[in-house]
């Protein structure tokens, strides 16, 4: 991961979140007395691809962005980065 960010501490940020999200779906499928079968394995491994990707453009477009007037531009390149891989995954 750092090879491909070229930044440690995105690497790192990344390498920590997607275990602990994996953790967190595990217990609310314990909470909610939902069975690990196949289904509900491979939504998790399509949301961890998701959150890669999802971190990567937010990452990047953050490291972009320096300054306070530039907080708009950013948020509108996070929204052009995200919105279309987020309404793909809802719309399947």
């Amino acid at each position: 991961m750092v090879l491909f960010l070229l930044h440690v501490r995105a690497s790192l940020i990344i390498a920590v979140t997607l275990p602990t999200a994996v953790l967190m779906s595990f217990i609310a499928m314990k909470l909610f007395n939902v069975d690990a079968n196949i289904m509900s394995l491979a939504g998790i491994a399509i949301a961890i691809g998701t959150m890669v990707d999802m971190g990567v453009d937010i990452e990047h477009t953050l490291r972009l962005c320096s300054g306070r007037e530039q907080c708009l531009s950013c948020g509108a390149a996070l929204n052009r980065d995200c919105l279309p891989s987020q309404s793909s995954t809802c719309g399947t």
